[in-house]
């Protein structure tokens, strides 16, 4: 069986931008300090593992704001950050695909951002393989554990492909391969010298 290889999303698969989200938060009327604490805010950890609805999300969030935000506000300044699928990426994981018949991705996410990703953006993503969501395995990839979970779902310790140098490092501490993300011209080179494409 080869080695799992496995996608991280945000900032690989698509491509995003937290300043979108900060932004529109302050178009909304929230004050520039609180929009920039938006992915650092313990209720978004705290959904983004599992522990929180989506519904106790955005009342948390509603409330930390203060500005009068609407639930479909906060959503859409949640989502307009993850503007596009990165098609050079996605033609990497067709041609791994087609080479060794699956490849999987493990994703710090929530159901905002699984529905933006998996629903609106990239409908057909399963079809490549498994979709592993931090908010159902109630890890983060930093987390104690998480890649041991996936490596148990897939059968195998695998080779992350992310963006985060962190997240990289915890995976090698964890048995796995890694790769870390800078550019599709450089992914290229990093799955060519690891023979994982010709």
């Amino acid at each position: 069986m080869d080695q799992p290889i496995v996608f991280d999303i945000g900032h690989v698969v698509v491509k995003a931008d937290h300043e979108l989200t900060i932004n529109a938060l302050r178009q909304k009327g929230v004050r520039e300090e609180l929009a920039k604490n938006f992915f650092f805010h313990d209720s978004y950890i705290a959904y983004a593992r599992g522990e929180k609805s989506s519904e106790e999300y955005a009342a948390d969030m509603i409330a930390y704001f203060g500005s009068g935000l609407r639930v479909d506000d906060l959503l859409h300044c949640h989502d307009i950050r993850i503007y596009e699928v990165d098609t050079a990426v996605m033609g990497l994981i067709g041609e791994l695909y087609a080479t060794h018949g699956a490849v999987h991705f493990l994703t710090n996410t929530n159901p905002w951002q699984t529905d933006r990703v998996e629903n609106q953006l990239i409908p057909h993503l399963s079809q490549y393989g498994m979709i592993l969501r931090s908010h159902e395995l109630r890890k983060l990839k930093a987390d104690p554990g998480c890649f041991d979970d996936a490596a148990s779902i897939l059968g195998a310790k695998g080779i992350l492909i992310d963006d985060s140098s962190k997240n990289v490092e915890v995976a090698r501490a964890s048995g796995w391969g890694g790769i870390l993300y800078e550019s599709p011209d450089q992914l290229l080179q990093e799955l060519r010298s690891k023979h994982l494409l010709s």
